[in-house]
């Protein structure tokens, strides 16, 4: 009795494919759009290029999912002799479904023997043949049970090999990451500093849209006269949107502290700036009047102000209680929607964070809770002084920034 078929796990090299694996993963995070590797989470963004090239191990269905096919017939060409009548035999075959990427059995591991099994792959079957002539069928079996224990040793060297990858890909995947984000963040840093407007490309992806918000006419008044387009109101889940390109920016600055340590505020306002209007198709600026003074952001649509946003240094409970005070002089009774974005650089972060929320609470306009929403983030809502009725919405956003260290 002899094998059928070609050699498994001998025709090609595992770790040249799961190289030019990595390579692939590489360029797929190339491919990201730049809006996405700016703005979204870096282990959303992590997963959705794994999901694509992690590489999935072999397993074999043994036990009752093993079938044979119906013996093959062999016949030996030439005239009939008693030679030829001996050699005459049957082929039998037995299939072995599995999951995974059937071209690994062609792949060589990096731990490899020089005895191999033999077969071939049809669709997600193994299927292991022998040439029998007089073989008993506990002949058969145990040369099958052989061969299975071949394929299992191999299928556990490529595994390894895979499942080492796998672990590895990751680490792989978040450095491309950094390094593009990087080279995004500071290209654009300069394309800001250089001052001049961007033209946008006419194909450019549309990254968001504001919804309009249009008052409903009740059917069937036709002696009412059409109201105008209501003021926007910014919806809560943009409004934290906004909050999160706010934050993601931050982590860029956290994560390269040598690009921004010698940046002044002006510098810093410009990349949240850049980054906003990626968003909002120009509608962020800076330093901008707005009812009684000039605010450090603001956000538009159709003319209308959606968001405002002033940015401190961090320099003692006062900071924050001058940023609170230009909010409410900054913004009328249409604007509802604020933030305070707080820069600390090298003083103790964590009696930072301890100060803000008991200075919100000092605050004489402060009503109800100061609500915690993360680490660094905290919530209130203050009295409108001009409008009892209304409620001005304060998210501040507390961020370390590292400064320049002398050498």
């Amino acid at each position: 009795m002899r094998q059928s078929g070609d050699a498994l796990f001998a025709s090609s090299d595992l770790s040249y494919i799961l190289r030019c694996n990595v390579a692939a993963a590489a360029k797929a995070v190339d491919a990201l759009p730049p809006e996405d590797v700016l703005n979204c989470a870096v282990n959303d963004l992590v997963e959705r290029v794994l999901k694509g090239h992690r590489r999935p191990i072999l397993e074999l269905s043994e036990g009752n999912s093993i079938c044979q096919e119906p013996p093959e017939e062999q016949h030996m060409s030439g005239p009939p002799t008693a030679r030829a009548a001996s050699a005459r035999g049957c082929v039998r075959s037995f299939r072995l479904p599995f999951k995974g990427d059937g071209s690994m059995f062609d792949a060589r591991a990096s731990s490899w023997q020089s005895r191999v099994p033999h077969g071939r792959v049809e669709g997600q079957e193994l299927v292991l043949s022998f040439h029998c002539t007089n073989e008993t069928p506990q002949q058969i079996k145990a040369a099958l049970d052989d061969e299975l224990s071949m394929v299992r040793q191999c299928i556990g060297a490529v595994n390894e090999d895979i499942s080492q990858h796998n672990a590895l890909l990751e680490g792989h995947v978040r450095d491309a990451l950094t390094r593009r984000r990087s080279a995004l963040e500071r290209d654009r840093g300069i394309t800001a500093a250089l001052g001049y407007p961007v033209r946008r490309r006419e194909n450019a992806p549309s990254t968001y849209a504001l919804p309009l918000v249009r008052r409903k006419i009740a059917a069937g008044s036709p002696s009412v006269t059409p109201c105008p387009t209501p003021d926007p109101v910014f919806p809560d889940i943009e409004y934290e949107h906004v909050l999160n390109v706010v934050s993601q920016m931050v982590e860029v600055m956290e994560r390269s502290p040598r690009a921004f340590a010698g940046l002044d505020e002006e510098a810093l306002r410009f990349h949240f700036l850049v980054q906003l209007n990626g968003q909002y198709e120009g509608g962020a600026t800076g330093e901008t009047f707005n009812y009684e003074g000039k605010t450090d952001i603001l956000v538009r649509h159709e003319g209308r102000v959606l968001l405002i946003a002033e940015c401190k240094f961090w320099n003692g409970p006062h900071s924050l209680k001058e940023a609170l005070a230009q909010l409410q002089k900054y913004t009328c009774w249409r604007d509802t929607k604020t933030a305070v974005i707080l820069f600390n650089r090298d003083k103790d972060f964590t009696r930072v964070l301890g100060q803000i929320p008991e200075e919100l609470r000092k605050h004489p306009d402060c009503e109800g809770e100061v609500e915690k929403m993360g680490e660094s983030r905290f919530r209130v809502r203050l009295l409108r002084t001009d409008d009892p009725q209304l409620r001005l919405l304060v998210t501040v956003l507390a961020f370390n920034v590292p400064a320049v260290r002398s050498e």
